[in-house]
């Protein structure tokens, strides 16, 4: 027979069915059993008795966080989730657990700490929080693909593995190749950029990211996915902060319906949709803005304390939890930004909730002035030839943005730390499981 959801079952009263899931409460009477089942859409009542002596017997030995095989008909009543609960008329233990090493439902005086819950991360996986969180990852990515297929973007996966170093020398992860060096990526840039001289116009990956960061904080992992975007035929860096404005105020806006009450009533916070056009303030703004509330930080670049006073001038200003900072410093960009004047760049990070979300900027696409900002960096140009030949053979105009698909999600649902936002994170101290 089709085994319906639990969340099917408020509709059946009156009828048998047969359903599956996990255990995940038992209170033995000496008469009844009441087994809480639960499966990825919900919970409900099983209510096994004495005269029926087999099933009542099964259930009694039940452990928590076993998985059952139910059958029985379901009824109503008031006081069950939904209105109904089962009364069983068979049991069937498909898996017995054993005790458990950390709960699936913790109650105040079992508060687990993140490192532990990572170790046993399938089970910390079962809890309808981190159901619900993973089922957000899904469909925000799906609302994102949907979006770019709209609008005529070729999706396809770029390199982990590579010759060179991508981005920088720093914080790579370098592995033997069949006796030669090669690199876990650091980053999809190049790639997309490879794409542009290619001729697909738009493009987007999401990409598997890997740094060999020794940061230990809330906001770094090892290995995290990132949306890599990229578009031809700008006129400028604007059209790149349009795109995105409008990406995230479609799906922002489409999550908020489909899933709103669900994420205020599991994590207390509500979804605000953004509205357009984002705050765009250029960089000496923004520093004027943070050294006149407390920030004495004379670099060129944003700080992570200033990045979080940036976001909380916004919403205390203009309501507003996305702003750019643009005409970002010469100094702190890479070679391959191109320059709107002597010191600044056509480019801008995106602060969401008071962090970097993404970093947008217009490429700079003619080879001999890409070679000439190669070396006022001080980069060797034979090194980057991997990269530069791309330009050679005709390039358009173009420019994009890449940010941490995890860390957006953290900072839209307010999590503690991004690790909760990966399936299986890794760090510094972290390889299993």
């Amino acid at each position: 027979m089709k085994q319906p959801k639990i969340e099917q079952l408020s509709s059946k009263a009156g009828k048998t069915i047969e359903v599956q899931g996990w255990a995940e409460t038992i209170r033995k009477q000496s008469k009844l059993v009441f087994i809480i089942l639960r499966d990825i859409t919900g919970k409900i009542q099983i209510v096994a008795t004495e005269k029926d002596k087999a099933v009542f017997k099964t259930a009694k030995s039940v452990t928590p966080e076993s998985v059952l095989k139910v059958s029985g008909t379901v009824v109503k009543q008031s006081q069950a989730f939904s209105g109904v609960e089962i009364r069983a008329k068979q049991v069937t233990i498909l898996s017995q657990a054993q005790a458990l090493p950390i709960p699936v439902v913790e109650k105040g005086t079992d508060i687990i700490d993140l490192p532990t819950r990572l170790d046993w991360r399938w089970i910390d996986l079962r809890k309808p929080k981190n159901l619900l969180l993973f089922r957000i990852y899904t469909e925000m990515m799906q609302y994102m693909r949907e979006f770019f297929k709209e609008r005529k973007f070729i999706e396809a996966a770029t390199p982990k593995l590579m010759a060179s170093p991508s981005e920088s020398k720093a914080e790579l992860f370098k592995l033997d190749y069949f006796g030669r060096p090669a690199y876990l990526s650091q980053s999809g840039q190049f790639f997309k950029q490879m794409a542009m001289a290619s001729g697909f116009e738009r493009f987007y990956t999401f990409a598997d990211t890997y740094r060999a960061d020794p940061s230990s904080t809330v906001w770094h992992t090892t290995q995290f996915v990132t949306l890599d975007v990229e578009i031809s035929f700008i006129e400028n860096e604007t059209d790149v902060y349009d795109l995105e404005e409008e990406l995230l105020t479609s799906c922002i806006s489409r999550l908020e319906k489909e899933y709103g009450k669900q994420i205020e009533g599991v994590y207390g916070i509500k979804i605000h949709p953004p509205t357009k056009p984002f705050l765009r303030i250029p960089m000496k703004e923004a520093k004027r803005i943070v050294r006149a509330m407390e920030s004495t930080n004379e670099t060129p670049d944003l700080t992570t304390p200033e990045e979080k006073l940036i976001g909380a001038w916004a919403m205390k200003e203009h309501g507003n939890e996305f702003v750019f900072v643009t005409d970002f410093p010469w100094s702190a960009r890479p070679f391959y930004h191109m320059k709107k004047s002597a010191t600044t760049t056509r480019s801008a990070d995106l602060i969401y909730k008071g962090r970097e979300l993404s970093t947008d900027a217009q490429r700079e696409h003619r080879y001999d002035t890409l070679i000439a900002q190669a070396k006022e960096k001080g980069l060797n140009p034979k090194e980057l030839s991997h990269y530069t030949q791309f330009f050679k053979f005709g390039c358009p105009p173009h420019g994009g943005f890449g940010f941490g698909y995890e860390r957006f999600l953290k900072q839209l649902l307010g999590l503690a730390n991004i690790r909760e936002a990966i399936f299986l994170p890794r760090d510094i101290k972290r390889l299993a499981p």
